[in-house]
């Protein structure tokens, strides 16, 4: 063999080296790749749980969702079945049609199937892919019964008819009592409005605008739709509300040898609009005591009368009207009906009604009257003494001055000066 031929020893080795570094990232790669798939394995093994717990949660909820979803149906169902439409109608401004009263009991009966059917009508335009076969219909129709029969003698056949008629058709008499007829009214309306069977609302007072504040804190609202009779005020039709009219039930045109106001120029329909509130006023003052008065302790100190409860809703119609006004009502306007003060910084404009001004006058007793216990002013409505006497709990009460004062009044001092001793 040549020589030349035999390779060197160290070239041997040096591939050998080689051969062993491959041999270690060999086996270190190997080990990697065991180490990352078992890494892969747990991982796996760990999403699959996870996978598997996620589907029994989606099932469980699943189950609650289905659950969930047969009671809604279920209510619904229930609703849909109970649903009902709302009439409330003032009978004193809303005039059933002549032809109708005249016929008395008979005429009590066509008028409430000619007003179901009317209403019905209105509600497959509202509600057209409703199931109204369903639906219950309540009318109520309140009325000064005494006061109409003077002027529609057979009115009281009629009402008897038309209650007979629809299980849900009422008229019902609330007397000459104006006041009371509104807050029932507002009442039912606001008991009516939040009931979610209740579908639609038609509401009937557009001529008295003391309904305003109300109607608009309800709208924007579907479910509210304002009958309309003889033309409504103007500050009705300005609303955003639908209107609807029922001419085969109820009057379309003013009686004759009346105008609708509107027609009228404005300075005039202010006029008779004040001239109508003024009467209204003075019927109600004159079932009051005529003379006005006000009461003295033994010691001839004044002593505040306390004030007639007011309705919630009164309340809610004063700070209603305050914040659409954007300040304070005039307690001197409202309550007297006068204001003497020169550029008056609270609003005047429109008067508030009785109600609300027995809101105004509640609240006037926080107030001084200048002249304390010695005021003999009948009309003074401001505050004279504290309410509660020795009883106040307030450490910082403005009539603290005042605690010790006889509450217990003796007399009555009139406005012409003459006195009348109360029973002991």
């Amino acid at each position: 063999m040549n020589r030349n031929e035999l390779k060197d020893s160290a070239d041997y080795l040096a591939r050998l080296e080689g051969l062993r570094r491959v041999d270690k990232e060999r086996d270190e790669l190997i080990k990697e790749l065991v180490t990352n798939c078992q890494d892969l394995k747990e991982r796996f093994e760990k999403k699959c749980q996870e996978y598997d717990d996620e589907v029994q949660t989606r099932r469980l909820y699943q189950a609650q969702a289905n659950e969930a979803n047969k009671s809604l149906v279920d209510i619904q169902h229930q609703v849909d079945v109970n649903s009902f439409a709302f009439a409330i109608i003032d009978g004193n401004d809303a005039l059933f049609r002549d032809d109708l009263i005249t016929k008395g009991e008979e005429g009590g009966v066509m008028a409430a199937n000619q007003l179901h059917a009317a209403i019905k009508e209105h509600l497959k335009a509202v509600y057209p892919d409703a199931n109204l076969e369903f639906w219950n219909i309540i009318v109520q129709i309140v009325l000064n019964l005494e006061g109409c029969t003077k002027s529609m003698s057979k009115l009281p056949e009629f009402a008897r008819g038309f209650n007979h008629t629809k299980v849900f058709f009422s008229i019902v008499d609330v007397g000459n009592d104006k006041e009371q007829a509104d807050i029932k009214v507002r009442d039912i309306v606001r008991l009516m409005f939040f009931n979610p069977q209740c579908k639609q609302i038609i509401f009937g007072p557009c001529h008295d605008k003391r309904y305003i504040l109300q109607i608009k804190s309800l709208l924007p609202n579907p479910k509210l739709a304002l009958l309309e009779t003889i033309p409504a005020a103007r500050e009705f039709r300005e609303l955003d509300c639908r209107m609807v009219t029922f001419p085969e039930v109820f009057h379309s045109e003013p009686l004759p040898g009346s105008l609708p106001l509107d027609s009228l120029p404005n300075i005039i329909r202010d006029v008779i609009e004040e001239f109508s509130r003024s009467l209204d006023l003075m019927g109600k003052q004159e079932k009051a005591a005529a003379r006005k008065y006000y009461l003295v302790n033994c010691s001839g100190e004044r002593v505040d009368e306390p004030t007639p409860k007011y309705e919630a809703l009164a309340a809610e119609r004063v700070d209603g009207r305050a914040k659409e006004e954007g300040r304070g009502p005039c307690y001197r306007y409202h309550i007297l009906g006068a204001c003497d003060v020169p550029s008056c910084t609270y609003y005047h404009n429109e008067r508030l009604g009785p109600g609300e001004q027995l809101v105004l006058k509640d609240r006037a007793r926080n107030f001084h009257c200048a002249s304390r216990s010695s005021c003999n002013n009948p009309d003074c409505f401001w505050g004279h003494h504290c309410k509660y006497g020795q009883k106040c709990q307030l450490s910082n009460c403005s009539y603290s001055d005042s605690h010790d004062i006889n509450m217990t009044p003796v007399e009555k001092i009139y406005d012409d000066g003459s006195r009348e001793r109360l029973p002991s």
